[in-house]
């Protein structure tokens, strides 16, 4: 699906003009269409939230990252076989981008710096759901994954990066999808069923 860049100038979206999915940029007002990722089938993903980057689903369902000026593209892990499924979760200031990879004992959460290069294995155990989604916070260094136990839904958790520790803010729901953070980090919307009933409800970062 389309997506505006952050300053409003540009629209990245998935074109199939070329005969296979690309992933590609265009001004504001339809003018210069341009391919940015390399030859093969491309997903939209995120922005950053700097606007510097796009994350985006290749051919294979592996999440990987392109400058959106085309200067560089790069998998979030030197073994690209290692992530999966979906196209992260940036952190505030787009400099860093949490991710689920595989490196040999089940599906944890990875971070990523973009500036040093450098990726940190955060969670260790979870074997999530190849297709859990994350969500990061606005204002904290707290990440919301959904570890899915369904097609579309699954448990909601937040991980505190300050010391690691985790906590579940649905439980006995089992039914959490999609948290989207307020833009001022003091409620969350997601899909779900509470008490019974299915549809959008908003709550704390504490669950509460």
């Amino acid at each position: 699906h389309p997506q505006w860049s952050p300053d409003g100038l540009t629209i990245g979206f998935t074109s199939k003009r070329s005969g296979t999915a690309r992933l590609m940029l265009m001004n504001a007002d339809g003018s210069d269409p341009r391919e940015i990722s390399t030859p093969g089938r491309a997903y939209m993903g995120e922005w950053s939230p700097d606007g510097r980057w796009l994350s985006y689903l290749d051919g294979d369902f592996q999440t990987r990252l392109v400058r959106t000026d085309g200067s560089e593209e790069r998998s979030l892990l030197a073994d690209a076989s290692t992530s999966v499924g979906m196209p992260g979760a940036w952190a505030p200031q787009g400099e860093r981008i949490a991710f689920i990879a595989n490196q040999g004992v089940g599906l944890d959460i990875y971070i990523l710096d973009l500036d040093t290069g450098e990726t940190q294995q955060v969670t260790d155990g979870l074997n999530l759901n190849r297709f859990a989604t994350l969500s990061w916070s606005p204002t904290d260094p707290i990440i919301f994954y959904v570890n899915r136990t369904g097609d579309f839904v699954g448990d909601i958790y937040a991980l505190d990066l300050r010391d690691g520790s985790q906590r579940e803010l649905t439980p006995g729901q089992d039914q959490g999808a999609g948290p989207v953070w307020s833009p001022d980090g003091k409620t969350v919307l997601f899909n779900g069923v509470v008490d019974g009933v299915g549809g959008e409800f908003t709550m704390q970062p504490d669950g509460s």
